[in-house]
């Protein structure tokens, strides 16, 4: 069993207040390649302070403990679901100087470790990508297999602690054939999943993984049949010249045009990405955990293209001129100031029954006009006149970000900290 280091954090700011039962356990990669971002650093990160929240993090300097298991960690981006509530959150380090392969055996360890201690079993170890409300791709090396140990192994791993992983995944060289078919591998299946993703069409959860098989070859008889092809499931001569002008096609549509000054897309690192990523957060659009850290990666990546669809733009991930201007225009709108909601002179807590009248709606409305939501994404993001836990873990959430006692209960100071930042 491998050591379990602990650097626990103190505060409860970055969690919820409830207990956790310890029913999953949540895998994800930090995402962090730089140089030294290992275990411990990423342990020390939440000590002093980080806007999300997880239990261990492993890597090949270790295993280090931040939260005890009990506690309910803001990890999986499923607000108050199976994730959040009742999952241990471990992430594994993807530092340019650590060994990869031993932070997941390390994470193996600690899982299996886990499994036995709470009775867990292995179904119920998920990826992240399952919980998180937007299907992030995380662990992404693991669902990839880029680098040598791939989902499927992790799962063997946990479950049969004599299995290895092959030292070499099979090599993605070029297949010599002038078509593909489901069964083949490498580099050139990989041309083609780039190509079907560019175009829209999903290859599955492995995506761009080099091997052809049945969500790749799905999507390829979809291709074929909206480009009136012969659909047959064959990546031959025909489907591949309709392809590349497909693709051609689309590139010289998504491509900023010339005129333009400036435009920002995946892999930018400068303050124009944090401002991007500011304005998106005030507009509700998720950047990641974080935040406005001015690179410009898949989570500001999927906040945009998310902007780009609700406002009729296209879809292409490039923060250009139209994207730019329609950005200005949302964030001039005149926003809802305190008088527009008659806030309430009262005092609401979680009791039973519950506090039901049009004041408990109008601090949810209030609260949500500032990114506060009772519960995004359910009706009315779960405005509904009932002050319950949603609720008051929105207040909560408020109370911690303006310095106000986090108890969940709307009074006096609550109102009058709402009334100021509505008025801002």
């Amino acid at each position: 069993m491998v050591k379990i280091n602990q650097m626990l954090v103190s505060s409860r700011r970055n969690t919820y207040s409830g207990t956790n039962p310890c029913n999953y356990i949540v895998i994800h990669e930090t995402a962090n390649a730089s140089y030294g971002a290992n275990a411990y650093v990423h342990a020390k990160l939440q000590r002093n302070g980080f806007s999300a929240s997880w239990h261990y993090t492993c890597g090949s300097d270790g295993v280090w403990q931040s939260y005890p298991d009990t506690v309910q960690c803001h990890h999986a981006g499923d607000g108050r679901g199976i994730g959040n509530t009742q999952s241990i959150g471990i992430e594994i380090c993807v530092n340019s100087d650590g060994d990869f392969r031993v932070a997941v055996q390390n994470a193996v360890e600690l899982v299996r470790h886990l499994m036995d201690k709470y009775d867990i079993p292995a179904t119920n170890v998920i990826q992240h990508n399952v919980t998180s409300s937007w299907g992030k791709n995380c662990p992404a090396n693991l669902r990839s297999g880029s680098h040598g140990v791939d989902w499927d192994d992790f799962k063997r791993m946990i479950s049969d602690p004599s299995f290895k992983p092959s030292e070499t995944k099979p090599s993605l060289k070029p297949v010599n054939k002038y078509w593909l078919e489901n069964g083949d591998r490498g580099s050139d299946v990989v041309e083609l999943q780039n190509n079907l993703i560019t175009l829209g069409y999903s290859v599955g959860s492995y995506g761009n993984n080099g091997v052809f098989g049945n969500d790749t070859e799905s999507a390829l008889r979809k291709f074929q049949d909206d480009y009136d092809l012969q659909v047959d499931g064959y990546y031959g001569y025909g489907s591949q010249a309709a392809m590349k002008k497909a693709v051609a096609d689309k590139n010289k549509k998504s491509k900023p045009q010339k005129q333009q000054s400036w435009y920002l897309k995946k892999g930018d690192n400068n303050s124009k990405v944090v401002q991007l990523q500011k304005d998106l957060t005030r507009l509700g659009y998720d950047v990641g955990s974080y935040g406005s850290n001015g690179v410009f990666g898949n989570d500001t990546l999927a906040a945009l293209k998310q902007f780009q669809k609700d406002n009729g733009l296209v879809v292409d991930g490039y923060y250009g001129t139209k994207s730019q201007s329609k950005m200005k225009t949302a964030n001039s709108v005149s926003k809802p100031k305190a008088n527009d909601f008659n806030l309430p002179n009262a005092t609401y807590w979680v009791k039973s029954p519950q506090f039901h009248d049009s004041g408990v709606l109008a601090v949810q409305k209030a609260l949500s006009s500032v990114y506060f939501y009772p519960e995004k994404g359910a009706k009315n993001n779960g405005c509904d006149g009932y002050y319950g836990n949603n609720t008051a873990d929105a207040v909560r959430r408020f109370q911690s970000v303006h310095g106000l006692k986090e108890d969940g209960s709307y009074g006096k100071s609550t109102r009058a900290k709402l009334i100021v930042v509505l008025n801002q």
